[in-house]
């Protein structure tokens, strides 16, 4: 089990910069008063200042060095201002001390949208080893009321008011005047790999703090003094943390979230975590919703990688999965707290790709290609085929066939005729293809529009940070379930919307694959809320509608950018609906796993409800 770095190790002391932030009384008397917040972050600083080599924010910081924001404070959330495209109509924000409310208008608040601009600022700047901790109400999605007989005091300012459109620009103009205008246009996006947050509850939900201390930072402070800082990632620490009261569920956000504590190192996505419990039993951090099946065989290691021995799933629930040996003589009472587990592959693969291969190669040839793979690849006729390889000019040249999609495509990449570059082509387009093969479904009750976008304000006079919206008036260029644009010199960004018309709420999962080159690499990954207690925000609600590429959803807008010297580039937006989060993207997944297991008592869930799927075509001028 290994990890990769973004940047060279170092033997010094960890270096992090840190900002904390506490706010017990408030400049309004409006806003009722708190009793823990100013503790919570003095502990935290404590904490911080014991255990690394802490330092202010200030020009010493060097790119990717980590940074730390800590919060302790009142949250809110409140209506939305005209023009800001929220699936719910509202927005969530963190209070500053100085906030005010004047004829039904509300001042000196920060957005969520407003802070993931002032991180992305900043990531730009240092890079994106930020860390921001929120222990405020509806903190998820950014970014303390007395209740519960007294005993506990909620984080939420509950202020009554509109934010106005031009909520942020004072507070954007500070950081933002130096900056690029191409990437002043970018802000709104919300880039979730820019920062992690560990938040104290979900968006809509309530922080709370007893007996002058937050039940967030205290649960978070105690599990850290527990573990092995250097070896748990910042979402194992969240399965780490023990259940708070009142179902106050910590959310973690962000796409680095694999990423050990206040490092550069992040861990390989194919680990699942493992958590001991109070009677022994292993829980593996994934259940039927990340596809965890009753086939799964595991290998669990120490966090050090020493090897514990191979697990099968005894009982699959939805988030997670009780594992038991795959012997009856092993013993789990010594095994540490925390471990960690890989599938295991059989030697057979589930799905062979089917190609056919032209009279160009040998048997050897093919024979070589089929071996190599592990029998993944397989050689078929050429009205079955998934893939047809031929040569040209002494080069191998690939088709791929979509048959569910009633598509084919020529690949834009060739390779010389040699058996283990062909194998690399053939493997990736093997994984393309079942990715867009698999759960298709018919419904039409979750669609998906299309449509160009503009910088809003065309000007930052106007009053409001720049952001992303449709061009009006709205032109939807779905057409037939396909987009097909003329990309001009100029260029535009897109964005969608998804329309659910079904009772059910959804997490959302999307993916582009570009078929003439075999690239994936652009993810919408919406429901990337984490790890966490109890509810999971959701994106997607029943009978709602999520835009992407512009609004709160948090993902860049769509672009097109011409990769080789082809006139025409196609590819496919596929969304994954599913009801339950995900630790990781059905993309992950690989077309060649079948796992061996006969034991255990288990239970399984279908894990796509739904799939949505658009063909894009971007064609380009001479």
């Amino acid at each position: 089990m290994t990890t990769r770095s973004s940047s060279s190790s170092t033997t010094q002391p960890i270096r992090v910069f840190a900002l904390f932030i506490g706010i017990d009384r408030y400049q309004s008397t409006f806003i009722h008063p708190l009793n823990g917040a100013v503790a919570d972050a003095q502990e935290m600083y404590m904490f911080m200042s014991k255990t690394y080599n802490l330092h202010s924010s200030d020009h010493r910081i060097n790119r990717c060095d980590p940074i730390l924001i800590y919060y302790a404070g009142h949250g809110d959330r409140v209506p939305a201002p005209n023009g800001w495209h929220a699936p719910d109509g509202m927005v969530e924000t963190i209070v500053p001390y100085d906030t005010w409310t004047m004829n039904g208008e509300i001042g000196n608040m920060i957005s969520d949208w407003g802070l993931g601009d002032l991180l992305a600022s900043l990531a730009q700047n240092k890079g994106n080893n930020i860390t921001v901790i929120l222990d405020c109400c509806h903190s998820n999605s950014g970014t303390r009321g007395i209740s519960e007989g007294g005993q506990f005091t909620d984080r939420s300012a509950r202020v009554r008011g509109i934010l106005p459109p031009s909520q942020d620009k004072d507070i954007l103009n500070q950081f933002t005047s130096g900056l690029t205008s191409q990437f002043r246009c970018n802000q709104g996006s919300h880039d979730p790999d820019t920062h992690i947050i560990l938040a104290a509850c979900g968006s809509a939900d309530q922080a709370r703090e007893h007996r002058g201390r937050g039940c967030f930072t205290d649960a978070l402070l105690r599990t850290l003094a527990d573990i092995d800082l250097k070896k748990v990632t910042f979402a194992e620490l969240m399965v780490l943390l023990p259940t708070l009261p009142l179902n106050q569920s910590p959310h973690c956000r962000g796409r680095n979230q694999g990423r050990f504590l206040f490092s550069t190192n992040i861990l390989d996505k194919s680990i699942i975590p493992v958590i001991k419990g109070p009677n022994n039993e292993l829980k593996l951090v994934a259940g039927w919703a990340q596809t965890v099946s009753p086939r799964d065989v595991f290998q669990v290691a120490t966090i050090d990688e020493e090897p514990l021995g191979t697990f099968i799933p005894y009982r699959i629930l939805q988030s997670y999965t009780i594992l038991i040996p795959d012997r009856d003589s092993m013993n789990t009472s010594t095994f540490p707290r925390q471990a960690r587990a890989r599938r295991a592959l059989a030697p057979l693969p589930q799905h062979p790709f089917g190609v056919y291969f032209s009279t160009s190669f040998d048997d050897l040839f093919v024979r070589s290609v089929e071996a190599n793979s592990g029998h993944r690849i397989q050689r078929v006729g050429k009205t079955s085929a998934d893939m047809l390889v031929d040569t040209e000019h002494d080069e191998a040249v690939f088709t791929l066939i979509l048959r569910r999609l009633n598509h084919e495509e020529r690949l834009n990449p060739r390779t010389q005729v040699h058996h283990q570059e062909v194998l690399v082509v053939l493997l990736n387009a093997a994984r393309v293809h079942w990715h867009l093969c698999r759960d298709v479904n018919d419904e039409n009750d979750v669609s998906i529009e299309f449509f160009a976008l503009e910088q809003l304000p065309t000007s930052a006079d106007e009053g409001s940070n720049p952001r992303w919206g449709p061009i009006k008036p709205i032109r939807n260029l779905v057409e037939n379930g396909t987009v097909d644009i003329t990309v001009g010199r100029k260029g535009f960004c897109y964005g969608m919307k998804l329309i659910n018309k079904t009772n059910v709420d959804f997490y959302v999962y999307g993916h582009y694959f570009d078929v003439t080159s075999l690239k994936s690499e652009t993810e919408y990954d919406i429901s990337a809320t984490g790890t966490g207690h109890g509810k999971i925000d959701i994106p997607l609600r029943r009978s709602g509608e999520l835009p992407i590429g512009y609004g709160a959803s948090g993902c860049d807008p769509f672009e097109f950018e011409r990769s080789a010297s082809v006139p025409v580039e196609c590819g496919f937006l596929k969304f994954f609906l599913t009801t339950a989060n995900l630790n990781h993207s059905p993309i992950s997944l690989s077309p060649f796993e079948q796992h061996m297991n006969t034991r255990g008592l288990v239970s399984r869930k279908p894990e796509i409800l739904r799939t949505c799927l658009l063909k894009i075509v971007g064609r380009y001028p001479p």
